[in-house]
This record gives C-alpha cells, structure tokens and sequence, in this order.
C-alpha cells in the first residue's frame, strides 16, 4: 500500500494497527499467561525512522515502533512535509494573507 495513502486513510491504519496489536497481545500471554486479564502490558519495542530521500530534500517520511517479541508493528506514522491542501489554500487566500494564516493553524490542529 502506498504511504500517501496510508497517511490518508485513517481508518485503514487503524485496522491494520488493530490486528498487529491484538496479534503482538496473543504472542505475548502465550509466552506468559499471566498477561491475560491485564489491560496494559509492559512490552520492548524497537523504533526506527526514515525519509524517501537522503538529504534535506525528501518530502515523505516513516517512523515505526515494533515489538521485539512478535516482531510486528504496533504503531507507525507517515510524515510529508508538503500538503496539496495548504498549496491550493494558500494559492486561493494569498499565501501572506491574515485569512490563511487563520486557516492553515486551524488545518494544522
């Protein structure tokens, strides 16, 4: 699946994290079970980040944390430093103007 999209469609990302979750939860109470009624579970995770590109010049990039035990991802994000939105706003607005200002802090919220 693509990143943008992924970016895009919260929904999708948060049924794939879902099941990773449930998943990394079962591997976890088969090692051991005491886990089982707990609502929280203490877990070592790894974490990594990265760009498309090397440099200062990539507009996307990813950073996930997985669990060292099942090996699965229990949370990501998908960073991009350009926005489509905030372009054509700030083409239609007047990218110095009061009223996109006002408009892009409220987009970025």
């Amino acid at each position: 699946m693509h990143l943008q999209h992924i970016r895009e469609n919260k929904e999708v990302k948060k049924k794939m994290l879902e099941m990773s979750r449930q998943a990394a939860r079962e591997a976890h109470v088969k090692v051991d079970a005491s886990l089982k009624n707990q609502e929280i579970i203490d877990l070592r995770v790894s974490y990594d980040g990265t760009w498309q590109k090397r440099g200062h010049t990539s507009n996307l990039g990813l950073e996930i944390i997985i669990d060292v035990l099942s090996g699965l991802v229990l949370d990501f994000e998908v960073l991009s430093k350009y926005c489509q939105n905030c372009v054509v706003a700030g083409r239609d607005m007047g990218a110095n103007s009061a009223e996109f200002h006002i408009w892009q802090k409220g987009h970025a919220d």
